[in-house]
C-alpha cells in the first residue's frame, strides 16, 4: 500500500497545504484505499503494482507540476514537494529599480491571533553599490511596548537574484479568502508602479527565506 503525501520540502517538514488544495491526480494504474476528495486530509492511501507512479499536482503558487516516483518493497511513501517553485520568465520590479536606480519598497503586515507584525524591507540602487535596509517592530524582553528596529548591510549581484524569485512567488500568491486565521498584506512600490497582495492560504509562504539568504534574518 502507497501513502501520499503532502510536504514542505525546503524546510523538509509535513506540509499544512491539504491533499484536496493540490487537485492532484494519479496518472499511472492505481486503486484508492481512502478517498480525500469528500474531505480535507494530508495523507490518502492507494494500491498500485506500477513500479513508477507519475502524479500531476498544484503547488501552492498554483502553477502545474507532474513527477514520477519510484515505488519499491523498502520505498512506499510519496511526497509531494509542494512549495517546489517552478521559475518562468518576467521583467521584475526589483530589475526596473535597479535599472531607474529607484528604490524598491515592499511594506509587509501580518494580522493574526496575537496582534499585528510590521516590517518593510527597502532595496536602494547606488552608483557602486545596492543596500538593503529592513525594518521592524518587535517587543523587548520585559517590555509591552514595540521597539523599532533598523538592518542595513550591501548586497550582491545573487541577492538580486532571490528577491526577484520573491517578488515572483509573491505575485502568484493573491488568496484574499485562503481561509487561513492568519492574514499577510504586502504592498510593493518602485516609482509609480505598485503591487497589493493579500495572502490567507496558510500554505506556509512569507518573506523569511528571503531575509535569511540576504542574511538580514
Amino acid at each position: 500500500m502507497v501513502e501520499l503525501f503532502t510536504f514542505d520540502c525546503k524546510s523538509g517538514n509535513n506540509s499544512m497545504t491539504d491533499l484536496k488544495r493540490t487537485k492532484f491526480k494519479i496518472l499511472t494504474n492505481h486503486e484508492l484505499v481512502t478517498d480525500t476528495t469528500k474531505y480535507w486530509s494530508f495523507q490518502l492511501k492507494f494500491e498500485t503494482k506500477e513500479p513508477k507512479v507519475k502524479i500531476e499536482f498544484e503547488n501552492i503558487y498554483k502553477q502545474k507540476l507532474d513527477t514520477v516516483f519510484q515505488i519499491t518493497e523498502n520505498n512506499q511513501q510519496i511526497y509531494l514537494c509542494v512549495d517546489k517553485f517552478k521559475d518562468y520568465s518576467s521583467k521584475s520590479l526589483i530589475t526596473k529599480a535597479i535599472e531607474k536606480r529607484t528604490n524598491w519598497n515592499l511594506k509587509m503586515t501580518v494580522v493574526h491571533c496575537f496582534g499585528i507584525d510590521n516590517s518593510e524591507l527597502e532595496i536602494i540602487p547606488k552608483k557602486n553599490k545596492i543596500s538593503a535596509k529592513y525594518t521592524y517592530w518587535e517587543y523587548p524582553e520585559n517590555s509591552n511596548r514595540k521597539k523599532k528596529y533598523v538592518i542595513k548591510k550591501t548586497i550582491s549581484e545573487q541577492d538580486i537574484v532571490f528577491i526577484e524569485t520573491f517578488e515572483k512567488q509573491m505575485k502568484l500568491m493573491n488568496r484574499p479568502n485562503g481561509g487561513c486565521t492568519a492574514q499577510a498584506y504586502y504592498n510593493l512600490k518602485v516609482g509609480d508602479e505598485e503591487i497589493e497582495i493579500e495572502e490567507s492560504s496558510c500554505s506556509g509562504f512569507d518573506e523569511t527565506e528571503l531575509l535569511t539568504k540576504l542574511g538580514i534574518k
